[in-house]
């Protein structure tokens, strides 16, 4: 008979294989926060996530968050192989309120996301497991926003003065319309300026890639009222991530300005109105 070589390979039982032993975790305050070289080896389990297959081995965390807002969650997969689930409860045993499955950004990368309004004091179950009951390892990122006050129009923010940054983010926002230069861009935030003389000025935007996508513009649009026309849009056209309109207003009119991002994607960003050119 023949002889073969085979190995065994033998894993302690994670602390975390069952969400009452959920090991709990923080979120970054605006900025994320970092869990490295997280695991499902020697988890168990037999129930999958509505987004996964076979995803029966999971391990469980929970977060608390101090204050409302818009929690991002993203699991980070350096290794190829099947796909990770990542999925949100409301409490063991609970209801999944989010499930997302990995989706390849680069040749050795898989990152799977979930964006979700979070409540004060509120605990919330975080589950990760790999598809085909599979084991490996993956890198655990939370971040916590403040909600937007400016996701509909009728909160437009007033920017009051040309030349000025302000920083803006898409984290959060809703939206059903997208603009006519760009699709797929309803996550959208509102801002007004109110011109004070007769000239061309220039509408810029660009997006700061801290969602770690693949380089999706942000978008620019002008309307003349809120729920009107739009009278200018722009795309990604202008240079990499950003978007700038040029339009010759009128003194003491009124512009909402709609800012959004391409593949439905989300950003921080920064908003600049001005006499010339951002984007050359």
């Amino acid at each position: 008979m023949g002889q073969y070589d085979f190995g065994i390979d033998l894993y302690d039982a994670v602390s975390n294989d069952d969400c009452g032993g959920a090991t709990g975790v923080d979120a970054g305050d605006g900025e994320s926060n970092w869990y490295y070289n997280e695991s499902n080896y020697g988890a168990t389990g037999s129930t999958p996530s509505d987004c996964g297959y076979n995803d029966t081995r999971d391990v469980w965390y929970s977060y608390t968050p101090e204050d409302n807002g818009v929690l991002i969650l993203r699991t980070h997969n350096y290794q190829c192989g099947p796909e990770h689930t990542l999925s949100l409860y409301d409490g063991c045993n609970g209801n999944e309120l989010e499930c997302q499955s990995s989706e390849s950004l680069y040749e050795e990368e898989s990152t799977a996301q979930i964006v979700y309004n979070v409540d004060k004091d509120t605990t919330y179950y975080i589950r990760v497991a790999i598809n085909e009951s599979k084991m490996g390892e993956f890198d655990l990122e939370l971040a916590l926003f403040p909600p937007v006050t400016n996701d509909q129009c009728s909160d437009a923010i007033a920017i009051t003065g040309l030349n000025q940054w302000d920083s803006g983010s898409t984290y959060g926002a809703t939206g059903t319309d997208t603009t006519d230069c760009c699709f797929d861009n309803q996550k959208d935030v509102w801002y007004s300026y109110t011109a004070t003389s007769d000239q061309t000025l220039y509408f810029f935007v660009e997006g700061s890639g801290d969602d770690g996508g693949d380089g999706a513009p942000m978008t620019i649009a002008l309307y003349d009222s809120c729920g009107g026309n739009e009278i200018a849009c722009d795309c990604g056209n202008s240079c990499y991530m950003a978007s700038e309109v040029e339009y010759n207003v009128t003194q003491n009119t009124k512009y909402w300005i709609r800012v959004a991002r391409e593949d439905n994607s989300i950003d921080n960003f920064v908003i600049n109105i001005s006499d010339s050119a951002e984007c050359n």
